[in-house]
C-alpha cells in the first residue's frame, strides 16, 4: 500500500509504503532543551508526546503491477502512513473472490479444491485460489462447471 504526502508548511513531501513487514513503533523525541554561551546544550529530556514510525522487517517488494496507491495526497507523514495501514489492514480482512463459468465441465472440481488460473490480469494468475461453491449442469450447452473461488489465505499470515 503507497501513501503520498506533502507538508504546505515546510514543502517536505515523500511517500509511506506499508505492506506485510510493515511495523508500527511509538516513539518519543528528545526535547530541544537550553544552548549555552559555550555551545553546549542542557536540558534535553524525553518529550511527553509521541509519534508513529514506520519499520520494515524485510525490505519492501515495490511492483507498479501489484502495489496499490492511494489517490490522496496527505497534509502530513503521520496522516498518510494511518491512512496506508487502514487500507492495508481493511484489504487483509476482505476476502477476494472471482466467479468462472466453464464451457467444458469437469466433474473432478468440488469445494475446497486449491486451483490456480492462468489468461488473466497478473496479480490473479499469480495468487492461490480455493474453489468455495461448484455447481455443474448439463443441458444444451452440453456439460458446464459453474465455479466460484476465493483467495487462498494462509494461516500463517494472519497470526
Amino acid at each position: 500500500m503507497r501513501a503520498y504526502w506533502h507538508n504546505l508548511d515546510t514543502g517536505k513531501k515523500g511517500e509511506v509504503v506499508f505492506d506485510k513487514n510493515s511495523k508500527i513503533e511509538r516513539k518519543t523525541r528528545l526535547t530541544k532543551g537550553r544552548k549555552r554561551k559555550d555551545g553546549t546544550v542542557t536540558g534535553q529530556r524525553q518529550s511527553k508526546r509521541k509519534y508513529n514510525h514506520l519499520v520494515q522487517t524485510e525490505p519492501v517488494e515495490t511492483d507498479a503491477n501489484q502495489m496499490k496507491t492511494l489517490r490522496s495526497t496527505y497534509k502530513s507523514e503521520a496522516a498518510a502512513l494511518n491512512a496506508a495501514k487502514a487500507t492495508f489492514e481493511k484489504i487483509q480482512r476482505g476476502v477476494a473472490t472471482f466467479s468462472l463459468n466453464l464451457a467444458l465441465g469437469n466433474p473432478k472440481l468440488m469445494p475446497e479444491l486449491p486451483v490456480t488460473v492462468q489468461g488473466f490480469k497478473s496479480m490473479i494468475d499469480n495468487s492461490e485460489w480455493i474453489i468455495t461453491k461448484v455447481t455443474h449442469s448439463i443441458g444444451g450447452n452440453g456439460f458446464t462447471s459453474s465455479v466460484e473461488l476465493e483467495l487462498r489465505v494462509n494461516e500463517t499470515e494472519n497470526s
